[in-house]
This record gives structure tokens, sequence and C-alpha cells, in this order.
């Protein structure tokens, strides 16, 4: 309806909403595919006042965490953590449901990721989410006086969050989305690691030194990267020129001398030996919450 659009002020239509009634714990993803031609993205936010909701008639994995990458990628990271998701959904044959964070979210509970990127959900964000047991029951609100409740009303101040990321389409995912609650209270995010380098004079042995093992640090995020995404180190050369310009004092470290020195495949493209794990250095940047108001 495009007059009612021009009165919304943006160029954005709201979203389709549904809400409907059911005995089963499940998402009808089935209906959505009448008209559907390819893959269908689906972000599942579910709350619960136990632990994690998983899905029961699909496989559960987890998205890769806690990974060294190169300091290159913070420029473009919507389009690494894309590559993510499609490699891991890919290698798990496109039907699985792909956790990417869980979290006890309860308004007393202060720590709600581990780093945050965004502000975490307030009490308020909840409740308008759809988590009404921590809305306090009006008793003298007789309205549902005639209906038969399954259990005693009971107000709750725990909330745990979890959400999952579905790519699906008429072959990989023939049955609707069907969830249970579980006892799991235990807090997962998505996490990638970045660290910024030693600047300055490194002529000294200590710096000579140094460098040595920068360099070999670097041959690990870019073999990282290469894994975690499965594209060829020659997609990331833009990226790596630009941020080659502000490091001119690690000129035998920077990322592009260190890709050429990458063996080449069969189709001439760059590749890095998968497999090999860096461990830690300074915690810089994350996924915390993912944004949880306009995730990526």
């Amino acid at each position: 309806n495009e007059k009612e659009m021009k009165k919304l002020n943006n160029q954005f239509l709201r979203p389709i909403q549904i809400h409907f009634s059911s005995p089963k714990f499940m998402l009808p993803i089935r209906l959505g595919m009448a008209n559907a031609d390819g893959d269908q993205d689906l972000i599942v936010y579910a709350f619960s006042t136990a632990g994690r909701v998983e899905c029961t008639n699909y496989r559960n994995v987890n998205i890769p965490t806690d990974k060294n990458i190169p300091l290159f990628v913070q420029k473009n990271f919507a389009t690494f953590y894309s590559n993510l998701f499609t490699h891991q959904w890919k290698n798990e044959n496109k039907n699985v449901a792909v956790l990417e964070y869980a979290w006890d979210v309860s308004p007393q509970n202060y720590v709600k990721c581990d780093p945050c990127v965004a502000v975490a959900p307030s009490q308020q964000d909840l409740l308008q989410s759809g988590v009404w047991w921590l809305q306090p029951k009006d008793w003298s609100d007789y309205s549902d006086v005639e209906e038969e409740a399954d259990e005693p009303y009971e107000q709750h101040n725990k909330v745990h969050f979890t959400r999952m990321h579905f790519r699906y389409n008429r072959q990989s995912f023939p049955q609707d989305l069907y969830f249970q609650t579980t006892p799991n209270e235990a807090s997962f995010q998505a996490r990638y690691i970045i660290t910024h380098p030693a600047t300055g004079n490194l002529d000294c042995t200590a710096g000579k030194q140094y460098l040595k093992t920068l360099k070999e640090k670097r041959k690990r995020e870019l073999a990282q990267l290469t894994a975690l995404t499965g594209t060829s180190i020659d997609n990331w050369q833009n990226d790596m020129l630009k941020d080659e310009l502000g490091e001119t004092d690690l000129a035998a470290a920077n990322y592009p001398l260190l890709a050429n020195d990458a063996p080449v495949n069969d189709n001439g493209e760059r590749k890095m030996p998968a497999g090999l794990f860096v461990f830690s250095l300074a915690l810089i940047g994350g996924a915390g919450l993912l944004r949880y108001k306009g995730f990526i």
C-alpha cells in the first residue's frame, strides 16, 4: 500500500507480523516456502525461564568462535561474518540450527555479554519482545476468569535468551521447526579476536625478534581466515592493501607480503594451510549480543 508507506516517512516497509497459538513449540517455516525460490534466512530469538532453547528435529551446532583473525577484517566485518556463516552452513550439509548467542539476560544479571558491542536489552525491551512473565499480574483484572489455566500463574524474573540462525530451502528442510527448552544455562556468543601490532622503531634486537614473531602470528591469522570463511586470500587483497598504509614501520610483516608467500591452488588462487590456530594476545573486539536491535 504505497499511500500507507508514505506515512512512515522512510523507505522501509513495516514487517509482516503473524501471531498464532499452538500446543506445540514450533515454527511453521514450510508455509513460507510456498512461493520461495532459493535459500531463505531466518533468525529465531527464543526466551525461556530455564536455559537454552534448541531445535529438536534438526541438528544444533555452534558458530565458530574465539578465533584470531587479521586486523584488516575489522573494516569489513560484515563480509567476513557472511562468508563464515555460509561456509559453516555448507559444511553442515545445509540443514542445521546455528547457535550465535545464548545468555542469561535477566534484569538482575548485569553481565549479558563479554565483550559487549551494543547496549544489552533492558527489562522494557524484554517485555516488548514478549517476555510476559517479567510483568506482574494485575490481580484487579478479571477478564480471564473464565479461562482454564493449564498451570497456576507464577511470576519469574529469569530470562534466558537464545539466538539461532537458520538458512533453509525446500530440499534441506523438509519439516517445520520444532523446539524444546533445555536446562543448559552456559553462556555463548560469537567472538573474534583482533590484535594491533606494536609501532615505532623496531631496529633493536628485541624489535627484530618481535617482527619475526609477528610474521608467524599473522601467517596463522591468514590461515585462520581462509579456514573460517572458505575464501581465497586473493579475495581480501583490497582490505589488506588499505590496512598496509598505516603500517610503514612493519613492512616486513604486513599482510600483503605474507599473503604473497602463500601457496597457489589448482585455480591459481593463493591459499593458506587450514587447521592452524593462534592463541590470543589482546582482546579488542568481538560480537557480543550481535547488536540486540539490528543484528548483523
